[in-house]
């Protein structure tokens, strides 16, 4: 299975981090990944598939729930803390259509888009995000990244890496500009 890229915007948190405001929710650590973006850029679907939820709620804000099948299974995308969204429930969805604004609405430290990717499991709520039937530590979510088609702004970034180890640094090429990657960038320019 392929993803596209939720949007165009360099990954601020990384799946699995780990905050105490993540343990306070009964989690390992971060339940998805955080694209730091402007409010109001373009966030589109990362498969076809099918609006099982799009509302607001007073912990996440306002988000949108897609039903994804692919031969490996039943998946559901989950995009929160968005300003707006602009499908509704039942909207058949193709692969890279625009569903939605990116925000900083519910509990959000800056404007950015909360990805979540999780395989639906037999008698799981499909239209929700949370589901205390997987004992995961992360709400049954697992690490997107991975599953991503590689983007222009995850191979410049691989490119940067690149550069950086021959520099001296020690990066795994990852495409995921995070701590490491921006201290390393830091360090050569010094």
């Amino acid at each position: 299975m392929i993803l596209k890229k939720p949007v165009d915007a360099i990954i601020s948190q990384r799946f699995g981090n780990s905050a105490k405001m993540y343990t306070d929710l009964g989690l390992k650590g971060h339940n998805g990944i955080d694209f730091a973006c402007k409010i109001g850029t373009k966030i589109i679907a990362v498969a076809d598939g099918e609006v099982s939820y799009c509302g607001g709620d007073s912990i996440e804000g306002i988000g949108v729930v897609i039903i994804h099948k692919f031969p490996e299974g039943d998946f559901k995308s989950i995009y929160w803390h968005l300003s707006s969204f602009s499908v509704k429930l039942g909207d058949k969805i193709k692969a890279g259509q625009q569903i939605a604004l990116s925000g900083n609405t519910g509990r959000s430290t800056g404007p950015h888009l909360h990805f979540g990717f999780k395989p639906i499991t037999l008698g799981e709520n499909k239209w929700t995000w949370w589901n205390t039937e997987q004992k995961n530590g992360y709400a049954g979510a697992i690490d997107p990244f991975p599953y991503f088609e590689e983007s222009p702004t995850i191979l410049k970034i691989k490119e940067l890496q690149t550069l950086l180890n021959k520099w001296g640094a020690k990066l795994l090429v990852d495409g995921s500009f995070g701590k490491l990657s921006n201290k390393a960038l830091l360090d050569f320019l010094e």
